[in-house]
């Protein structure tokens, strides 16, 4: 993941991962059938996980279990509107205190 970046003197190499992973903000992307497929840094962090026990549909793992049918079926909605998908919900976060979290 790299890209350039022009500071007006001339190109510079950016490491956009770094990047990504250095805002303070938790971040995750999926694809179209809803198979997550990224997640940063402190994302991983705050789950207190490895990316493999999150990615495609592992991450119905760490949301709560009443959670996860709405957050489906909206991210479906979501496909066939063309509207944006934001959803609350509940995750476990690292040793096992729970908090909320809205995806998007």
């Amino acid at each position: 993941m790299r890209a350039m970046a022009s500071s007006g003197q001339g190109s510079v190499p950016l490491n956009a991962q770094l990047l990504v992973d250095s805002i303070p903000a938790l971040i995750h992307t999926a694809r179209p059938d809803g198979y997550l497929d990224y997640f940063n840094k402190p994302w991983l962090e705050y789950l207190g996980v490895t990316l493999d026990k999150v990615t495609g549909w592992n991450w119905t793992a760490v949301v709560h279990p009443e959670d996860v049918e709405g957050i489906v079926a909206k991210w479906r909605a979501c496909l066939a509107t063309g509207e944006v998908f934001e959803y609350e919900t509940r995750v476990a976060r690292r040793k096992s205190s729970t908090a909320s979290s809205i995806g998007g």
